[in-house]
């Protein structure tokens, strides 16, 4: 058999073998470097040496390959103390190469322990040859040994095996023997082997630079079972070596590393990452555990949700797992929702998780099919199965979540990774880990960019590998923000003349042609942007299609039709488009820009395009829209402490840190946390009355008449003039706070009560239907839940068909708040009168209105420190609602969750 390969002396006349030899290549063999010492043969590459080999009736014979991974001794082999265990081997290449290589050579793989292994050698007494049996121990040893456990006293490693094959039981070469330990006097155990595995030797091969042996691949225990898993293995070494889109990488690859909290608490978690990223606190890395990807493959006992901003490295960390888990010998599955889209809904339509699971991989084009995934699975192999891009999920994000937890509780051996890049998502399952991908680090940065160059730069901006690839890329030259470093880049790929540094003109036909095209792709829904949009007018040759292509900056997706770099690019294109057409900033333009609030990063990109007061301006207008939103955009965009807009946006929503219902606090606590430098909070969230007695003493900060307007309306100590003035006003931000400032200051008070009710009805039959008046409607609505007397207006409002389903919203749930906060009588009997109404008109609710009674149903983290009545009261209510919730299949889950949670809550109680 060709397998049967004997090393013999140097003697002529001695046919006794001294050890053996592994056939990788029909023309290769691998022998113990200490098995040529014993043979007599000196250290020269080129020398002869003597072979036997089975079947064949003439010596053979092959040349020595230069070993220089071996310690150099002149020409004599070292001793063994002097020649680590990994490195005792050589190549030989033969005379006459055989009639066919081995069947196949692979590394090992974590399923491997236990399994049963036959080598083949040439112990004393069996020139002729003997087969040895043996199991693969658990793990390999310091010396990056594997142990072969005996089976039995007859059948172990002997001297003799040296240098010979150790297959499995398909005949799969792992590697080759080098040593054996022999059992004690009163050891009952046979001879026990080690063997160098065949990964440890590529990678010396790789590093060799010995022609012969570069060309040698050892494939991955992974790709030796799932052939699909090379083309996701080939695939991720292409994404390693260039951008997503097919750009050479400017950058050399710098490792990165995941960042897993510390915290147990995901609101602190959430600002913690978000402090790490903005740069606004120094020692927060002692806040994280850091798993580089060999690391995070040896913690397979844990989910993970990865999220960090826009250019982090989420995608390119996941390449780096797709390698090391294929070496580790796990089968990594890799969804990318960028992909799948708008055809995530699909997945939907199926009713089992396997047809769910099996849509997901189609929509979403894997590279491992969904039957790879099940026999995987069945088999027991450990998976990696890999979620990209969680936030082009948003519209179903809950379903999608859902679906993971499913995915836990059917597959077993699976583990779980999604990445985000929108600031803190809160739907993740709670037996995930949160965790971001760690910043560059400084030294990291210095070795891409000299002292000198780096130094001009924002450090922050710089961490990020996304910004740090393109500062290299288009050459030096200072920048203010994301969006200088980008426009920056595009106009150098837009460049006539390679030598050329051009400076940026943001009013460019080619910039405005491509901003404008990037705002109408997002108008449609859409990350590709079609080719008449991106072709502005002129005969130049090469056309800026053209640059644009060569540069990477674009790939072509279809016919006509392109797809930016990175989505970043795409951001602020469409931010670029949106400020130079002097849009406005109402509901309909910031859900384009937002991609329906998929990401805030083009949001960031305006604000940093415009100047101070324009910035302020639609600032505001994105906190009447989504306060979240405005939060995670005052994060990217403002860093100074003294800021009088984010130290304003930060106090009004402070109250939320004391509202009734949990759902608002902890939505509320990791956002402000990560802001609280704004508001003079270093510690502890003090209550809303001390951050108000702060502001008092801050009043020269808010000296500019708006926020000087605001300010009077937030600190206002009595239901002035002033109060009334801003709740009805044109700014969000003074009329949200003259709400929070009637609900501390008037609370209760009939005059009060009776000239907010005459106000909302004189605004309901306005015959102007201006947005802002529904603002102001919704703002009156928030006041009147600290006015138990109003409980029969809210109701009326909440189930008003012809009312703005915002203002429904927040009439139900001032609704339930003022029964929640009355004596048990009065809040059975407000909740009461809501289920009647939601028994009558409960069809005619959209989700909106609907959903305020599933995120106001737990008022305390524990049931029993809620009132000893709530759940009892509250669960028919809850119930209700949820029936007529089953209308709105895509929310849905979030209905289940919330309801699992009320029941679990009430029965740890009860307990």
């Amino acid at each position: 058999m060709p397998s049967a390969i004997a090393v013999l002396s140097t003697d002529n006349d001695v046919s006794i073998p001294v050890g053996a030899a592994t056939v990788i290549a029909p023309e290769l063999l691998l022998t113990c470097a200490h098995v040529l010492r014993d043979g007599g043969y000196a250290r020269e590459s080129g020398n002869q040496v003597r072979l036997r080999i089975a079947g064949r009736t003439e010596p053979a014979s092959a040349k020595l390959l230069d070993a220089p991974w071996i310690p150099s001794s002149g020409s004599e082999w070292p001793r063994n103390e002097d020649l680590p265990y990994k490195l005792d081997w050589v190549a030989l290449r033969l005379s006459e190469p055989l009639a066919r290589g081995p069947s196949q050579l692979r590394a090992l793989a974590l399923s491997d322990a236990g399994v049963i292994i036959h080598s083949f050698g040439f112990p004393e007494g069996h020139p002729e040859g003997w087969e040895a049996y043996g199991r693969i121990a658990s793990s390999s040893d310091f010396r990056e040994l594997r142990q072969l456990e005996a089976v039995d006293q007859r059948s172990g490693i002997e001297l003799g095996f040296s240098g010979g094959p150790v297959f499995d039981e398909k005949e799969a070469t792992l590697g080759i023997v080098v040593s054996r330990s022999r059992p004690g006097s009163g050891d009952l155990l046979a001879a026990a082997g080690f063997m160098i595995p065949l990964d440890v030797i590529s990678r010396i091969f790789q590093e060799s630079n010995v022609p012969e042996l570069t060309g040698i691949r050892i494939e991955p225990s992974v790709v030796a079972k799932y052939r699909r898993a090379r083309d996701l293995l080939q695939w991720a070494e292409q994404r390693l070596q260039k951008n997503p889109y097919g750009a050479q990488r400017a950058t050399p690859l710098l490792p990165l590393s995941l960042a897993v909290s510390k915290s147990i608490q995901p609101g602190e978690a959430f600002s913690q990452i978000e402090q790490l990223h903005i740069g606004t606190a120094s020692g927060l890395e002692s806040y994280f555990d850091l798993l580089d990807p060999r690391d995070f493959c040896k913690s397979q006992d844990r989910n993970y949700y990865v999220q960090a901003p826009g250019g982090a490295g989420k995608s390119f960390f996941l390449y780096e797992l797709i390698l090391t888990s294929v070496t580790a010998g796990v089968l990594p599955i890799f969804i990318s929702a960028i992909s799948a889209r708008k055809s995530i809904a699909e997945v939907f339509a199926k009713q089992t998780t396997e047809e769910r699971l099996r849509t997901l991989f189609e929509v979403s084009g894997s590279k491992i099919s969904f039957s790879s995934f099940k026999k995987a699975s069945e088999a027991g192999q450990e998976i990696l199965l890999m979620i990209d891009g969680l936030n082009e999920a948003s519209a179903e994000i809950s379903r999608v979540v859902l679906l993971i937890e499913n995915i836990r509780a059917q597959y077993e051996n699976v583990q779980i990774l999604m990445t985000d890049r929108m600031s803190f998502r809160s739907e993740y399952p709670d037996s995930f880990t949160l965790a971001t991908i760690s910043p560059l680090t400084a030294d990291q940065v210095l070795r891409i960019l000299p002292g000198e160059f780096a130094s001009g730069y924002d450090n922050r901006l710089l961490r990020i590998p996304f910004f740090l690839d393109l500062v290299r890329e288009s050459g030096p030259r200072r920048v203010a923000n994301r969006k200088a470093v980008i426009l920056r880049y595009i106009t150098w790929a837009l460049r006539q003349d390679d030598s050329a540094q051009p400076a940026v003109d943001p009013e460019s036909e080619e910039l405005l042609s491509l901003a404008k095209g990037a705002f109408d792709a997002y108008a449609a829904g859409k990350l590709e942007v079609r080719q008449g949009n991106i072709k502005p007018p002129g005969d130049q040759e090469p056309t800026p299609l053209a640059r644009l292509l060569e540069a990477g900056l674009l790939t072509q997706v279809s016919s006509g039709s392109y797809r930016f770099r990175h989505q970043l690019i795409h951001d602020c294109l469409a931010a670029h488009g949106f400020t130079s057409a002097k849009l406005p900033a109402d509901a309909a333009n910031l859900k384009i820009l937002t991609l329906d609030r998929r990401s805030s990063d083009a949001l960031g990109f305006v604000v940093e395009g415009l100047e101070k007061a324009q910035a302020d301006n639609f600032i505001v207008e994105i906190y009447d829209w989504d306060w979240g939103l405005t939060l995670s955009c005052l994060l990217e965009t403002r860093t100074d402490s003294t800021d009088a807009l984010a130290t304003a946006i930060c106090a009004v929503i402070a109250e939320k840190l004391e509202d009734t219902f949990l759902h608002t606090r902890q939505r509320t606590r990791p956002r402000l946390s990560a802001l609280k430098r704004f508001i003079g909070v270093e510690a502890e969230w003090t209550s809303v009355q001390d951050i108000v007695a702060q502001l008092r003493a801050r009043e020269a900060l808010f000296r500019e008449e708006r926020l000087r307007r605001w300010w009077l309306a937030f600190t206002a100590e009595t239901p002035r003039p002033e109060l009334w003035h801003a709740l009805v006003g044109n700014d969000p931000l003074s009329g949200w706070s003259a709400a929070a400032a009637l609900r501390r200051v008037a609370r209760g008070e009939e005059t009060v009560f009776e000239q907010l009710a005459v106000l909302y009805e004189a605004l309901k039959s306005h015959p102007e239907a201006a947005s802002h008046l529904t603002s102001v409607r919704w703002r009156i609505v928030h006041v009147l839940g600290r006015f138990p007397q109003a409980i029969s207006l809210l109701l009326d409002i909440g189930f008003d068909p012809t009312e703005d389903p915002d203002v429904q919203y927040g009439a139900i749930r001032e609704s339930i708040e003022i029964a929640s906060a009355g004596r048990e009588e009065e809040g059975r009997a407000t909740l009461g009168r809501a289920l009647e109404k939601l028994n009558a008109r409960g069809e005619t609710l959209s989700s909106r209105p609907l959903c305020s009674f599933r995120k106001c149903a737990i008022l305390k983290e524990r049931a029993d420190q809620e009132p000893a009545w709530w759940r009892d009261a509250y669960r028919p209510v809850l119930m209700c609602a949820a029936q007529f919730a089953k209308r709105f299949e895509d929310e849905y889950p979030q209905w289940s969750k919330q309801i699992d949670r009320f029941e679990a809550n009430e029965r740890d109680a009860s307990n």
